[in-house]
């Protein structure tokens, strides 16, 4: 992991009205860093992850990417620039249904990147190597699993070669078979050294593979540190009850 700070939030908020469902985020990312957002429905950890690429504006506070300032006053070419280094996977695959699986991913190289066809396309063919399914690649969408277009979606994301790579709970759509489908992809990127925040409930997958575990509760971060403390010997009682709460949840689904 590099020194290199690539994202740094400060005093973060986002308000709905009334309603604030982010209260003061602070949080930096060092190049090559894996953090795992761990918490309940509601909390704040989607909101908090969309901000990062101006999905989600933010109210008050600051965020950087890669040292650019993203904010109202961001010019066209600077978003621009920050949404081709960061790359999103949903919880839906969000895949284009009528666009093969190899135009899927060579259509954002292509029209933003301005890269030729057949240079995007032998991109797109290493990349499905990387997650697995390169024999999926001149497939339509409706004729691969739910796993197997999550990968797509993974692959798809990295043909824009981002520095670093947001997750909104990529298995929670997906039958339990299929999970570790997609959270073996995600390992062998972290083996590769690629910078992520990823919102998850796989508590294996977090302390096997994060350098971090923040928990966030009604908008704030309530806890955040190292997998084996804050996943073995949380501080808060409220950490403690989400963790015996997602352990017997799984305990319950084997």
């Amino acid at each position: 992991m590099s020194d290199e700070v690539i994202i740094e939030t400060k005093g973060v908020k986002v308000n709905f009205g009334d309603f604030w469902a982010l209260k003061g985020i602070d949080m930096k990312v060092r190049k090559g860093e894996i953090i795992v957002v761990l918490g309940p429905s509601g909390s704040g950890k989607s909101t908090f992850i969309r901000t990062l690429n101006r999905l989600q504006p933010h109210s008050a506070g600051t965020v950087y990417i890669d040292g650019i300032n993203i904010d109202d006053d961001t010019t066209v070419a600077d978003l621009k620039k920050v949404r081709a280094e960061v790359g999103f996977v949903f919880q839906q695959f969000n895949l284009f249904p009528h666009l093969t699986i190899m135009e899927n991913i060579t259509l954002a190289p292509m029209k933003v990147k301005g890269i030729s066809k057949r240079a995007a396309e032998q991109h797109a063919l290493e990349l499905l190597e990387r997650v697995g399914i390169p024999e999926q690649a001149y497939k339509y969408p409706s004729g691969l699993s739910g796993g197997q277009q999550q990968r797509v979606a993974i692959a798809r994301a990295l043909a824009m070669d981002p520095a670093l790579m947001l997750f909104d709970e990529p298995t929670s759509a997906l039958d339990p078979e299929l999970v570790s489908e997609v959270l073996n992809v995600l390992k062998r990127l972290a083996d590769d050294g690629m910078t992520m925040i990823i919102v998850t409930h796989e508590l294996g997958f977090a302390s096997q593979v994060a350098d971090r575990v923040a928990f966030m509760e009604n908008g704030k971060i309530i806890e955040e540190g190292p997998p084996n403390e804050i996943l073995r010997t949380p501080k808060t009682q409220r950490l403690r009850l989400f963790l015996d709460k997602l352990n017997i949840t799984a305990f319950a689904s084997d």
